[in-house]
């Protein structure tokens, strides 16, 4: 055996494999380990080599050989070596073999943090619950991407079974308060970590500031993590999910993207939707309100980042008439508020409804009225009716003929609109009196108009101003009269061209109009456009009237 030993160099012609075959016998496993520890020691092992190893030492149930070789060695300077060995292939033997412990202290040597974190919580499933927490104080101990990297991939069981320490990380990786505990004894680490969590449920952001700014930890760059990356990991702890989206949105909501309100807001329409459950006691009811009082207050939040589409189909879908109509309101959706009232048959709230909207969209009393006439209890609505009619004659929003036209298809008796065709009627006539006045004044314009031109074609014009019109001083040749009486010194007309500069804004008006009346001759499609719209409202026969009036159509 000495002599296969020494064979055990870079430099030696001799395979190890063709000395391992000679002692494979179970009879020379004593031989076997010894050769395979000295090829660990001055050769250069494989995977192979150290699997075969640790199962020697497994097989002689040799725990001081196997301590010693997963030691880490130190030089002359007691400067830590790198280990001999493939660690990973250590580490699976180990476990295979159910040295579990072993496993852990090369993992924790050597920096395999997913590695042990996984023993861990393997230990943790055989029932040595202490080992979830032993978890999450190494995932304190590490820098902020490892322990990023562990939450993510171990978070949803440390939640499970630590749920408070666990949020605890997460609000720290997610608000940029997380620090790495190193240069520590672990009970010193232990104990810091127990203080940071107490800080957190009892000390008010300031202090805890303060804190994570002293000398107790170590300063550093302040990195978050993105608080969407660990929501589904809370998929069976609602409350700590809530609690831990509640921190956020109030601590640190500017680190807070849309999937964080929206998921938030889902938690408390939740909360609230046992109102709809009968004989709840004072406590749930009080549990109740407070869920609605948050809702609304998350929805009327100044940072407004949550999706206002899915928030909506959100309150439909839990039911939560508040919230619905209070994003009805917000994204102008008016007809939608009324039309929810009209579901419920709700004619009070459909009346104030339109009265509160309906400066921005006048339509919704039209709405509204047809909604009432045709509503199986028509009968009874007598006075939204009276209402709705008086907004829309008010407002000219149809024409009297449609509104009769509508009533007609109804039960609704004459009493509930004779008040309305009065008053219509009323109107009417006082609006042909008012037209008849006009006629009448018109003419008398135009007889003047053809008097003066029956006079400026057949009589001599008389200048009899004194005064420049623009200077106001006494006129002096040269001078230059206009046929409308204007009379100006030739030095006072700023322009060539030459017009009254007292008249000109007027005659420019009234030329624009006759080229517009020219132009809108050959316009088929406006006139037409302009037809179609008109007959919308009712009143396709006034603009026909209005482009004869204007000499368009001859």
């Amino acid at each position: 055996m000495e002599q296969y030993l020494h064979t055990i160099h870079p430099d030696s012609p001799i395979q190890p494999s063709y000395i391992i075959r000679k002692f494979l016998d179970a009879q020379k496993i004593n031989n076997l380990t010894l050769y395979l520890a000295r090829l660990h020691e001055k050769g250069k092992p494989t995977k192979d080599h150290t699997t075969l190893l640790l199962n020697c030492y497994t097989k002689l149930k040799d725990s001081h050989k196997l301590d010693e070789f997963i030691t880490p060695r130190t030089d002359s300077s007691d400067q830590k070596q790198p280990p001999n060995f493939d660690v990973d292939t250590a580490i699976r033997v180990c476990r295979e073999a159910g040295l579990l412990e072993h496993a852990r202290r090369l993992a924790k040597q050597n920096e395999r943090h997913e590695i042990f974190i996984e023993l861990l919580l393997e230990e943790g499933s055989l029932g040595d619950l202490q080992k979830y927490q032993e978890a999450l104080f190494y995932i304190q101990k590490l820098d902020f991407l490892n322990a990023e990297k562990n939450m993510k991939r171990f978070g949803k069981t440390l939640i499970e079974k630590e749920p408070k320490g666990a949020t605890e990380i997460l609000k720290q990786l997610c608000s940029g308060f997380f620090q790495q505990q190193s240069g520590k004894t672990k009970q010193q680490n232990d104990l810091l970590i127990q203080i940071q969590f107490l800080l957190v449920y009892v000390m008010s952001k300031s202090l805890r500031n303060l804190f994570y700014n002293s000398s107790t930890v170590d300063k550093r760059k302040r990195i978050q993590a993105t608080p969407d990356s660990f929501i589904h990991l809370f998929v069976r702890k609602q409350k700590e999910l809530k609690e831990f989206l509640e921190y956020l949105t109030n601590e640190q909501p500017n680190s807070c993207n849309n999937t964080v309100y929206n998921t938030l807001l889902e938690i408390y329409m939740k909360d609230a939707v046992t109102r709809l459950k009968a004989n709840l006691s004072d406590q749930q009811r009080e549990e109740v309100e407070s869920a609605e009082r948050k809702i609304m207050q998350l929805l009327g939040s100044e940072e407004n980042k949550y999706d206002m589409t899915h928030a909506l189909a959100l309150g439909k879908m839990y039911r939560i008439e508040q919230a619905v109509l209070y994003l009805y309101t917000k994204m102008n959706l008016f007809h939608e508020v009324v039309q929810h009232y009209q579901e419920k048959e709700d004619y009070d709230n459909v009346i104030a409804a339109c009265r509160q909207f309906s400066n921005s969209d006048p339509s919704l009393w039209t709405h509204a009225f047809i909604y009432f006439i045709k509503s199986s209890n028509s009968k009874k609505c007598d006075r939204e009716i009276k209402i709705c009619l008086d907004q829309i004659s008010k407002s000219n929003l149809l024409p009297p003929l449609m509104i009769i036209e509508l009533l007609s298809e109804t039960e609704v008796s004459i009493d509930v609109i004779r008040e309305y065709i009065i008053n219509d009627l009323h109107q009417q006539q006082l609006q042909i009196e008012q037209d008849e006045k006009e006629i009448e004044q018109h003419k008398k314009d135009i007889t003047k108009m053809e008097r003066q031109i029956e006079e400026l074609s057949t009589k001599a014009k008389t200048f009899q101003g004194t005064k420049c019109a623009e200077c106001n001083m006494q006129l002096e040749l040269p001078t230059i009269h206009f046929l409308c009486g204007h009379s100006f010194h030739s030095r006072c007309l700023h322009t060539k061209e030459v017009k009254c500069p007292k008249c000109a804004d007027d005659h420019e008006e009234i030329f624009s109009k006759q080229r517009g009346m020219e132009k809108s001759k050959g316009d088929h499609d406006g006139f037409f456009a302009q037809l179609k719209q008109a007959h919308g409202q009712g009143d396709a026969f006034g603009k026909v009237a209005e482009y004869f009036g204007r000499g368009v159509i001859y």
